[in-house]
């Protein structure tokens, strides 16, 4: 990017979808159901770990190809899907704790 407001933008929106892996996970445990969750959960971090793995290999073979805008546009289309799955994911409903 160019210019410092955009720097600026792009910092902060790298931020901002670093912060939603924690609470993504949280929600993918408490979204399975109690004997579904430790190979449910297993299988979904299997899942995300080996496409999250794939990255930057594809990234990094578009840059080495000179196709720089091709691994830009794909990081933002990757950046854009997650935030759509995200908001159409329902909310969990957990039971109050007893005191």
């Amino acid at each position: 990017v160019r210019g410092r407001l955009a720097l600026a933008v792009v910092v902060a929106v790298l931020g901002l979808q670093i912060g939603f892996w924690p609470v993504i996970t949280a929600y993918a445990y408490d979204a399975l159901s109690d004997g579904d969750r430790g190979g449910g959960f297993g299988l979904v971090r299997t899942v995300y770990l080996c496409l999250g793995a794939t990255g930057p290999l594809a990234v990094g073979t578009l840059f080495d190809a000179g196709r720089y805008e091709g691994g830009i546009g794909l990081l933002a289309a990757a950046f854009a899907l997650v935030g759509l799955v995200c908001l159409g994911l329902p909310a969990v409903r957990t039971a109050p704790t007893q005191s």
